[in-house]
């Protein structure tokens, strides 16, 4: 019995010690591309491209899709373009990774398949393929890498604020916080909130409408209330006020209500 409970605990040890392996050098594998690509973009005068956590947890979700699928002389960065695989899942991955459809429309996702990840030859399948035209594409300033077993993945993204159509704003699911460019014609408001003493927490609801005829209420808070409530105060005569809300950060309480509660 004290044997086999010897071998049990060496069996687990053995499998500890597989999986912090296998962890450590996907870590590497990805560290040292991040590295690569940078260094590649370098001496192209390029900025450098800085680690986004989302795009990180995109990466590593497509890779996970991706690893049952054998390397060939069409996968990966030798894809024709047009004939990438496409995943049911990818809408409920962007949801995970707190991303929308709207917003990763400038972004890139670039699969490679590589026997045993060789360094080398993963670093020569971005900077010596079709990819090398996105890595050399100055709108990108953010980069996510995840892999598995024989498969990397890169995801860039640009600096562009998130700029939504309002129904899209109903395919988050999760308490979120995140910025986003809004736009659209007010055609109702409401007056100005000064219940509470702070000023800044002074509001006024907005009621927007975008180009799908989706109706939005947003709350200005504060300085940003003031200026819209003197605005529309003084230019009654209008007849259509368009505004562009920049850099709002949307809130999602469960029950669904939205609120915008800022903007710059």
């Amino acid at each position: 019995m004290e044997y086999f409970q010897r071998l049990a605990i060496l069996a687990l040890i053995l499998l500890s010690i597989f999986c912090i392996n296998h962890t450590v050098k996907c870590d590497d594998e990805e560290d040292n591309l991040f590295s690569a690509i940078n260094s590649y973009r370098a001496t192209l005068n390029l900025t450098t491209l800085t680690q986004n956590d989302r795009a990180k947890c995109l990466a590593e979700k497509m890779a996970d899709q991706f690893k049952n699928q054998p390397c060939t002389n069409t996968t990966g960065s030798n894809t024709v373009p047009g004939t990438e695989p496409e995943f049911s899942s990818y809408p409920d991955f962007l949801n995970k990774c707190h991303l929308n459809v709207s917003t990763t429309r400038d972004g890139s996702v670039l699969p490679a398949c590589v026997p045993n990840l060789d360094a080398g030859l993963v670093i020569s399948n971005y900077t010596q393929s079709q990819y090398s035209g996105f890595l050399n594409d100055t709108k990108y300033s953010g980069i996510g890498i995840g892999s598995e077993d024989n498969w990397i993945v890169v995801v860039l993204t640009t600096n562009t604020p998130e700029e939504i159509t309002y129904s899209s704003l109903g395919y988050i699911s999760e308490v979120t916080y995140s910025s986003s460019d809004i736009i659209g014609h007010i055609f109702e408001y409401g007056h100005m909130d000064t219940s509470e003493q702070d000023k800044s927490k002074h509001k006024m609801l907005l009621h927007l409408q975008d180009i799908e005829d989706t109706k939005l209420k947003i709350t200005l808070w504060g300085h940003n209330a003031y200026y819209m409530h003197d605005f529309l105060a003084n230019n009654n005569s209008l007849v259509s006020v368009v505004v562009i809300v920049q850099f709002a950060r949307v809130v999602l309480f469960h029950p669904p209500t939205l609120m915008l509660v800022g903007f710059s």
